[in-house]
């Protein structure tokens, strides 16, 4: 697969020596992360970073948490590691270290079937976006000031904002957004182009953890050789 092939990487990784360790990670952003109930989740991310512990082998459990405090309780030691669709970013490798990107980012516009048709229909309308530092910069870059951006803290509320007409359109991952329209039932309709977007997804630790971050990429690079890693991206991408 090209998406780990970005980086080639030969080594023998060091082993971690924590006994476990707490991965951060979202309540709900299919088809990354889905709340199974309210002890579980499941989805890619969780696939993939499981797979990944037992390639190490270590005990991993899970966190889930708003997204914009992954990184804060990274910061302090509350988690040991966080995925969730985190993109990539020349800003964000100054302050975190990533893996190798398991999956490149991109996003894409959604809006509802028969409102908008195309990217300049979007200019002076209502632009939900539920990461404003990532997303902001490239609704102002796409169709420059004349919109309006709403942030949002959960996609599901923005996506219901969406549905009830108090949005005319949001942005959001590629793979997020292709799941909402497979889902809707021709409610809504991807608007536009995917926008290449950061550096590719990646599994974010803090600056001092560079041990384990060598060994999660072994594992990535591990599974891109046994074919684990296909064996889980055709489940949820297999379209």
């Amino acid at each position: 697969m090209r998406f780990l092939g970005l980086l080639i990487i030969t080594f023998i990784a060091p082993i971690t020596q924590a006994n476990s360790l707490l991965i951060g990670t979202v309540h709900f952003k299919p088809p990354f992360v889905i709340n199974a109930d309210n002890k579980h989740v499941i989805g890619f991310d969780i696939d993939i970073m499981t797979a990944i512990c037992k390639h190490i082998p270590i005990k991993c459990q899970f966190k889930t948490m708003p997204f914009g405090e992954l990184f804060y309780e990274l910061d302090v030691g509350n988690i040991d590691l966080a995925i969730a669709d985190i993109t990539i970013t020349p800003k964000r490798e100054e302050e975190f270290l990533f893996s190798l990107p398991y999956l490149p980012s991109s996003a894409q516009f959604i809006a509802k079937k028969k409102t908008i048709q195309t990217l300049p229909d979007l200019i002076g309308k209502r632009i939900g976006v539920e990461n404003a530092l990532l997303f902001t910069p490239l609704v102002l870059h796409e169709l420059g000031d004349q919109v309006t951006i709403k942030p949002y803290t959960f996609i599901g509320q923005m996506v219901s904002d969406l549905s009830n007409g108090l949005l005319d359109a949001v942005i959001l991952d590629t793979a997020i957004a292709e799941t909402w329209f497979a889902n809707s039932n021709e409610t809504f309709h991807l608007v536009g182009p995917a926008f290449p977007l950061g550096l590719g997804y990646g599994i974010m630790a803090t600056k001092n953890n560079g041990d384990l971050i060598a060994d999660i990429n072994n594992a990535l690079l591990l599974m891109q050789k046994d074919g684990s890693y296909m064996a889980i991206y055709n489940t949820y991408f297999s379209n």
